[in-house]
């Protein structure tokens, strides 16, 4: 719940604000679990994407996360939306 929040959740999100707003690669970005709320095994994220180069974004905003992760401050703002 608190990654989902963390990247998608609202516009202050990272995709939200880095894809749809700031860079305008998506025009709508969500994350979800599949294939069920008990047992997910999938971390889906979906979007729809008005430039050609959107999955690389994707993906080199998840890069980045990995070397950099988030500061305590951005987990304790996902956590409270």
């Amino acid at each position: 719940a608190v990654l989902h929040s963390y990247l998608s959740d609202s516009r202050s999100s990272l995709f939200v604000r880095e894809l749809v707003i700031k860079n305008k690669i998506f025009s709508s970005i969500y994350t979800t679990e599949g294939p069920g709320e008990r047992y997910s095994s999938l971390f889906i994220i979906a979007g729809v994407p008005l430039k050609k180069n959107g999955i690389q974004e994707v993906e080199k905003i998840l890069s980045n996360l990995a070397v950099s992760p988030p500061s305590k401050a951005e987990v304790e703002a996902a956590k409270r939306r």
